[in-house]
């Protein structure tokens, strides 16, 4: 509460408010399209959604804003996982909305966004909406992570895999396939053969998914 921004000639202060601020979130995702798949079987403007797996892992962003800024336990970590369901972070979305913006600045002074600590509330109530709206129940257990099997996560990894399924599919052949996406694919790769060096060195060749179930998400 109290954070304060100037864009242009507008100034704006946070009111540190969870339910309003949620609120105004999860506006984000209002959706009037019909879903023509059935009920519950969409997310976002009619975007067809599957029924989430029971084991799910979320790095990246979901893992900056809950386990690497301590959000359950006050512990911040730069690498690790944590275990977590919606209502987990929406307790402690709660109680960091409270914090003034002094108590704020204290609690996360020592982590590597301490400069956006004004900022985590509506953060962490933004990924507490998206987490709703993708279909994760209240109480269902997440995975927060940005390593698995010693190997560190990272959105490359992310869009290697998207494309490697897309051109198992077929979907990415011939000439659909472009220029952006085959450069974005190469990239991906030279940053997976730098986590697998990297990690050569250290402990011998890394399995990134040994042990992970193919209907896995990570």
């Amino acid at each position: 509460m109290g954070g304060k921004l100037t864009y242009k000639t507008v100034s704006f202060e946070g009111a540190g408010e969870w339910k309003r601020c949620s609120k105004l979130v999860k506006k984000l995702f209002d959706d009037d399209d019909d879903c023509k798949y059935g009920k519950h079987m969409c997310s976002i403007k009619g975007t067809y959604q599957p029924t989430m797996p029971p084991i799910f892992y979320g790095f990246s962003y979901l893992w900056d804003r809950t386990g690497a800024i301590g959000l359950l336990d006050n512990k911040p970590s730069v690498f690790g996982q944590q275990k977590m369901s919606r209502d987990d972070i929406e307790s402690a979305g709660k109680a960091i909305c409270a914090l003034d913006h002094a108590a704020a600045a204290t609690r996360f002074a020592g982590i590597q966004d301490a400069a956006k600590s004004d900022n985590f509330c509506g953060d962490v109530a933004y990924l507490e909406a998206l987490l709703d709206v993708l279909g994760f129940n209240d109480s269902q257990q997440l995975t927060m992570t940005n390593k698995i099997k010693e190997v560190e996560l990272v959105w490359t990894l992310g869009a290697m895999l998207a494309e490697s399924a897309k051109l198992a599919s077929g979907v990415g052949s011939s000439s659909g396939f472009g220029l952006s996406n085959l450069l974005l694919l190469l990239l991906a790769l030279g940053a997976c053969f730098c986590l697998y060096k990297r990690a050569s060195a250290s402990r011998g060749p890394p399995v990134l998914y040994r042990n992970i179930k193919s209907g896995d998400r990570v």
